[in-house]
């Protein structure tokens, strides 16, 4: 191997030890490449003296704020959960994560929803629970899936007679939880998530029929 064949290997043997987070000795790395002191003392103080490597006695690193971050999965995963992972790339998202000085900023629009019907849908919804809703028109009983936010509205896609449609959380006057159990229906779940037009009550059964059919392709 080339002299400089070899430099390079041992630099990027060194620098992949140092974005891991380890500690060097300098004796260890004289003895696995073959070189004097004076070499390795020149690759850590010359070579890459534009990395902020930390040195007590013979033993160096890389300072802790140049340590690459690790991918937070339970970050990106919540994102996607929350339907946030497209509108930023995901990786520009997670790193906002424990920023003092954040670069984007969320301006929250003014909602008068009644926070005790926000909490009880979303307790319904994690426990799969019906609920009675209180409308203008009527009172009905109807399985929860999800809270939508879209066009600068909050919704409630929820199941009733066996359909699914959407109801603005301002047309929702009340909310009672029954404390009975239902079990998702899996073609529900993926109309929820899919880019069609919005469905509000009160809906035409007709229209809500062929939304329906749209999912039997998903199995």
């Amino acid at each position: 191997m080339k002299e400089h064949d070899k430099l390079a290997l041992r630099l990027a043997l060194i620098l992949t030890r140092l974005f891991q987070g380890q500690k060097m000795r300098l004796s260890d790395l004289c003895h696995e490449f073959n070189v004097s002191e004076r070499t390795v003392q020149r690759d850590l103080n010359n070579r890459l003296s534009y990395l902020p490597i930390e040195r007590d006695g013979n033993l160096y690193w890389l300072a802790a704020d140049a340590l690459p971050r690790p991918v937070n999965t339970n970050i990106q995963q919540s994102l996607k959960h929350l339907g946030l992972d497209g509108l930023l790339p995901t990786d520009a998202l997670v790193s906002l994560w424990g920023e003092d000085i954040a670069p984007i900023l969320f301006k929250q629009a003014h909602t008068n929803h009644d926070p005790l019907i926000v909490s009880k849908l979303i307790q319904a919804i994690n426990l799969h629970r019906i609920v009675v809703l209180w409308l203008a028109e009527r009172m009905i009983e109807v399985e929860p899936y999800k809270l939508i936010y879209q066009k600068a509205q909050w919704y409630l896609a929820a199941s009733w007679q066996d359909r699914l449609f959407y109801v603005s959380l301002s047309d929702i006057q009340q909310c009672s939880p029954l404390g009975l159990a239902f079990q998702p229906a899996k073609q529900f779940q993926q109309l929820v998530h899919m880019d069609s037009p919005t469905l509000l009550y009160p809906i035409q059964q007709d229209v809500v029929v062929d939304m329906t059919e749209r999912v039997a392709d998903f199995g």
